[in-house]
């Protein structure tokens, strides 16, 4: 074996995965509702942004027993805790206060017989809807969760009944986000519960509740605001480019392959989206070298599709250690009313001579290991999958742990 190829890899604070899995809005890269607009389309029914506290009447519990609630927290830094520091508080357009469950804190040191999993919620008092057709949440949040990508529970839950014993309504705002790595700060949410307030002339409640899957670290939720939903509104998530299911940022040149894309898409609009269709661009840095499209469709009104495109692209193996910026965007014949949810960047593709990376183009990657075992002993470490597909030369694998 003669050394030739090295690594570079991290984990931390990743927004994708290198190993594809189903676009099916299960556990995937990038947030599903992860925007940079500061407004949700529609007008406002009813809002709260926790200025003034914990409003009145609302609850927060803990189904453990054991305290660990949500409470209300002011702007600033976060006590330090086992494995959270130095943390600040969500950036949300309102500051100031925010609700924050710290099952970091509460877990610091770890509690007799290993970590338990947060099953906590607070929970709004009556909210009035008055027959609006189609009705949307908006919320803002940022969280880092551990420890698996397996049966998380993190939803937001909506009822005609205070009690949510029956005919409870359920939102997954996980953002797809990978486990221990932090979301963006903030994720701005918007989630269509039309199927339970569309049309209502009544009182809803909405409970945001986490539960197994989520042990550690913080979540934080503010600016909570209800809004007719939009007319035309496309957003994406799970956006994929990659080489035979991996998604790297580095790639030697003796292990380039044809590069697919796919994107998942969601009509959260009252209106059918006609002509909607894929597109992947690839820039250099000074131009645009590759435009590729997919066919065009239909999504109906609160229906997923998932995209893939028709062409592949094969990255050129010169000039070496060349960037390459990848972007896709999905558009429908409409004029959709936030646009800067219909697109997802990745951190920048590079060929190389030697190096294979998942690092997100990090030029400080970090490191990190599981956590301690009933021992208190840290007893294994992650490392990340390469797969290789030219064998013409040996090839010598300069592995490390580091994550």
């Amino acid at each position: 074996m003669i050394s030739s190829i090295s690594f570079e890899q991290n984990l931390v604070n990743k927004e994708y995965q290198f190993l594809k899995t189903p676009l099916d809005g299960s556990t995937y890269n990038n947030t599903t509702v992860n925007k940079t607009n500061k407004k949700a389309a529609g007008d406002t029914i009813w809002s709260e942004d926790f200025t003034n506290g914990f409003p009145a009447g609302w609850s927060s519990v803990d189904n453990t027993g054991n305290g660990y609630v949500w409470v209300n927290h002011p702007a600033g830094i976060l006590p330090d805790a086992d494995f959270t520091t130095n943390i600040s508080s969500i950036k949300s357009n309102s500051g100031g206060n925010c609700m924050l469950l710290y099952s970091d804190l509460y877990q610091s040191h770890q509690p007799a017989g290993g970590y338990i999993d947060m099953d906590a919620y607070f929970q709004t008092t009556a909210i009035p809807i008055n027959g609006q057709p189609d009705v949307n949440v908006n919320f803002q949040q940022y969280f880092r969760r551990c420890c698996s990508n397996s049966w998380v529970t993190a939803f937001l839950m909506a009822n005609t009944d205070p009690t949510f014993t029956s005919n409870v309504f359920t939102y997954d705002i996980t953002g797809a986000i990978s486990p221990a790595a932090s979301s963006p700060n903030p994720v701005y949410m918007s989630i269509n519960i039309s199927d339970i307030a569309g049309g209502l002339n009544g009182d809803i409640y909405l409970r945001f509740y986490i539960g197994s899957g989520v042990e550690a670290y913080f979540w934080m939720i503010d600016d909570i605001y209800i809004t007719e939903a939009p007319v035309n509104e496309i957003e994406v998530s799970n956006g994929f480019y990659g080489f035979d299911s991996y998604q790297y940022t580095r790639i030697p040149s003796s292990q380039i392959q044809p590069m697919d894309f796919s994107i998942q898409s969601i009509n959260n609009g009252s209106a059918d989206q006609t002509g909607t269709n894929f597109t992947a661009d690839i820039n250099n840095g000074t131009s645009s070298i590759f435009n590729g499209n997919s066919n065009d469709t239909t999504i109906n009104s609160l229906s997923t599709d998932t995209f893939n495109l028709n062409d592949f692209w094969t990255p050129p193996f010169s000039p070496p250690n060349q960037p390459y910026t990848i972007s896709l965007d999905v558009f429908s014949d409409s004029i959709d009313e936030t646009p800067a949810n219909n697109s997802i960047s990745f951190p920048p593709l590079q060929t190389t001579i030697d190096k294979w990376a998942h690092d997100d183009f990090s030029n400080t990657p970090g490191n990190g290991e599981g956590n301690a075992g009933p021992n208190g002993v840290n007893e294994y470490e992650a490392g990340n999958y390469y797969k290789t597909v030219n064998y013409f030369r040996p090839i010598w694998f300069k592995y490390s742990n580091r994550i």
